[in-house]
């Protein structure tokens, strides 16, 4: 510091100092990001923008400060990828519900909804919503046909009863018995969408 100060100035220090923990911090924050894209498959440009920094603004005092951090959305999501431990996942953590966790599942979504994962390996936005619009009865001014109908309910699933959001079949009259009276029958058997879990690990 002195031989710096013998050759300039303390103020010219001291914007010295609080430009190389600006630096250090914009370094932490840019191998941190690149970090992500090695800890998790896939990652969103959304979980891309979960760190930050602030630079260092004082200097004027003895002290410079410089901080990284992450942002409090995305910190929910990354501390799934941090600790030795297995991780908990709670309602309300993160996902498609605050009240459960939604687990989907790919074949029916795809069967009976023309669903597939987007390129980050989710559901797609907005599919969780319109799933819950169409079990309280609010159908799309547009329908797509081949589209099974939705409800909320329970459902058996590997000999369990769960609750989640439900593919119904479409259907249609069908003969019954030697005298071939028409009844109303479903053309297929209800399938799981998405399941609600109590937590995840």
């Amino acid at each position: 510091m002195q031989a710096f100060i013998s050759e300039t100035s303390l103020d010219q220090y001291r914007r010295a100092c609080a430009w190389t923990a600006s630096e250090v911090a914009k370094a932490a924050s840019r191998g941190a990001t690149d970090a992500i894209d090695q800890a998790f498959d896939d990652p969103t440009p959304w979980m891309r923008r979960a760190l930050g920094y602030t630079q260092a603004i004082n200097r004027t005092g003895d002290a410079v400060e410089a901080s990284l951090y992450t942002r409090p959305d995305q910190s929910i999501v990354l501390k799934y990828g941090t600790g030795d431990g297995r991780q908990v996942r709670r309602p309300g953590d993160v996902g498609l519900a605050r009240d459960c966790i939604y687990v989907p599942h790919w074949k029916n979504l795809q069967m009976t909804q023309g669903i597939s994962r987007n390129q980050y390996g989710n559901v797609p936005g907005g599919v969780a919503a319109r799933l819950a619009r169409e079990a309280a009865g609010t159908r799309a001014k547009r329908r797509v046909a081949g589209r099974w109908g939705v409800y909320k309910g329970e459902v058996e699933v590997g000999g369990f009863r769960l609750m989640g959001y439900i593919a119904r079949p479409g259907r249609d009259k069908a003969p019954l018995g030697k005298n071939g009276r028409m009844i109303t029958v479903n053309l297929g058997r209800p399938r799981a969408l998405l399941i609600a879990i109590d937590q995840d690990s």
